[in-house]
């Protein structure tokens, strides 16, 4: 969960004290700066690992990718191709023989993709980009890859339309289930 100011993890309470169920903890801004997004696999939802997560942010030209824990500075930065530039995006780490457009997606002996999805104040386009090696990402993603969107994922029709629109969006990794917040 995230807010202008910090991200946030959710953390169980301590069972038998009068600790309310669930609590949320500050994420250090230094690993987890405000504006990104954690792209994990199912088996790293509760406690992120600096090798098996990736950060993202959204940046003018494109979104940039590193490692959780690393520094910002080492990011790979995934140029948008063409479309409409994304407002807000989600992204989860997945196996690529789960995707249903893998057909589409190049993959070159990649085992992992990066699915990203994003809100353009119109659509969700869907992207996808194979990952050869997720502890290296400047050999690990494929030169000259690019968020290409695929697909986009469907909307009732007044969103988009001024009636609604996106205020935020969670892709789960374990089955990729896509949802979005919307608002008036």
């Amino acid at each position: 969960v995230g807010s202008p100011s910090a991200v946030f993890r959710a953390a169980a309470g301590v069972r038998g004290s009068h600790s309310p169920p669930l609590a949320f903890v500050a994420l250090p801004r230094t690993n987890f700066p405000a504006g990104t997004v954690a792209f994990c696999e199912d088996s790293l939802l509760v406690a992120p690992a600096s090798t098996g997560c990736l950060l993202g942010s959204l940046m003018e030209e494109g979104i940039a990718v590193w490692h959780y824990g690393g520094p910002r500075a080492d990011a790979v930065i995934l140029a948008f191709e063409r479309g409409r530039p994304w407002q807000s995006f989600a992204g989860a780490l997945m196996r690529c023989d789960d995707l249903a457009v893998q057909a589409a997606v190049p993959r070159a002996g990649a085992e992992r993709c990066l699915v990203l999805v994003g809100w353009d104040g119109e659509r969700l386009p869907l992207a996808v980009i194979p990952l050869s090696n997720i502890t290296d990402l400047r050999t690990g993603i494929p030169s000259g890859a690019a968020v290409r969107p695929r697909a986009d994922a469907p909307l009732p029709t007044a969103v988009g339309e001024g009636a609604w629109t996106v205020a935020a969006l969670h892709l789960q990794p374990l089955g990729g289930r896509l949802r979005a917040l919307l608002r008036r």
